[in-house]
């Protein structure tokens, strides 16, 4: 209970240091929910800003990466929470940002453009924040399915305010489901790792 959040994560049996502060994460799902190899490039960098160690590879580090931005997400209980579950984003760290810091400093006086957040702090605050909040309110907008809705009225209304607060830039459905979202996040960030080795003249 309360004990430290890692800084070290254990890749292939070696510790391998990672920044976890929240901004990298953050930045990590947009560059994913883009397919942007070169803001993923500079992002994975940063987050094993001491580079590789010896024996640990590409896949494993891709993995290991996605392993710990699942983890902040996952719910306290364990499994993975419903955002991880869903192919059809509810959130967008960079549209919703002015809701994210609105609620963050609402509910807990934290500032989010100045404040040290391990991820994990960062996943525990975002889902204790209350459902009256605005950005919990437009998250749950954007959930809701119209089937399960039977008044005409009722449809209606829930439609207009998804038009209102849905994503602009993820409004296509990129993958089928969640199994291929994530064998596309390991396949991109093993790639990104690989031809980094190449640029720097190592063996791969």
């Amino acid at each position: 209970m309360f004990s430290p959040k890692p800084k070290i994560i254990i890749i292939d049996g070696v510790k391998t240091p990672v920044d976890p502060d929240f901004r990298i994460m953050c930045e990590y799902s947009e560059a994913v929910s883009r397919n942007d190899s070169s803001g993923l490039a500079g992002i994975a960098s940063r987050f094993f800003f001491a580079g590789l160690p010896e024996g640990v590879t590409e896949k494993a580090a891709a993995m290991a990466m996605t392993d710990f931005y699942a983890a902040g997400l996952a719910p306290s209980g364990g499994g993975k929470s419903s955002a991880m579950e869903n192919p059809e984003p509810s959130f967008d760290f960079e549209e919703d940002e002015a809701y994210f810091f609105a609620a963050f400093f609402s509910e807990y006086g934290i500032d989010l453009n100045t404040v040290k957040l391990h991820w994990f702090d960062f996943c525990a605050l975002f889902r204790g924040l209350p459902d009256e909040c605005r950005l919990k309110r437009i998250i749950s907008i954007r959930s809701e399915s119209l089937s399960d809705i039977k008044s005409p009225g009722e449809k209606a209304r829930v439609r207009r305010l998804k038009g209102i607060f849905a994503l602009k830039r993820k409004k296509q459905q990129r993958f089928k489901d969640v199994h291929e979202r994530d064998n596309a996040m390991l396949a991109e960030i093993e790639r990104i790792h690989r031809e980094a080795r190449e640029k720097r003249g190592e063996e791969v």
